[in-house]
């Protein structure tokens, strides 16, 4: 789950470094991307964890949210705020996602499985569309 980088007393990390590391990323830099997400992992994961209350359910919101990052580097904008709370506002976003869904879906009676499997996927996708989507065009989020 995390890659320890041995920086213990590293000082925390400015919106330039953020920025240049986005800019990597927009390149395809696997090492800057590896370099986010030993900046802030910490902070998705321990949101999920805080919700889901399971660490593999954690782990998945965790790489779901980093594979934004690198699929669209620019969904970040760095004048609303910095890239954690932007990174734990997502986690949060993941979170609630999958909770909706998930409890949604478990009402169904499929006894293939694969009904929730597909519906799962499909909604949970739907979803996040929907909600990333409001808050870059400034609706805002929800808090809980």
């Amino acid at each position: 789950m995390y890659r320890e980088t041995g920086l213990v007393n590293s000082p925390p990390p400015s919106a330039q470094d953020d920025a240049a590391l986005l800019a990597l990323v927009q390149r395809g830099d696997e090492n800057a991307m590896a370099s986010l997400f030993d900046r802030y992992s910490k902070i998705v994961y321990s949101v999920a964890l805080r919700v889901l209350r399971d660490p593999a359910s954690a782990e998945d919101v965790l790489q779901e949210v980093f594979m934004q990052i690198w699929r669209n580097p620019n969904g970040f904008i760095a004048t609303r705020g910095s890239l954690g709370g932007w990174l734990a506002v997502a986690g949060r976003i993941e979170v609630g996602t999958v909770v909706a869904v998930v409890s949604g879906l478990g009402k169904l009676n499929d006894p293939w499985g694969d009904l929730v499997n597909w519906a799962r996927e499909w909604s949970v996708d739907s979803v996040k569309y929907r909600l990333f989507a409001d808050a870059v065009n400034g609706k805002g989020l929800a808090t809980a």
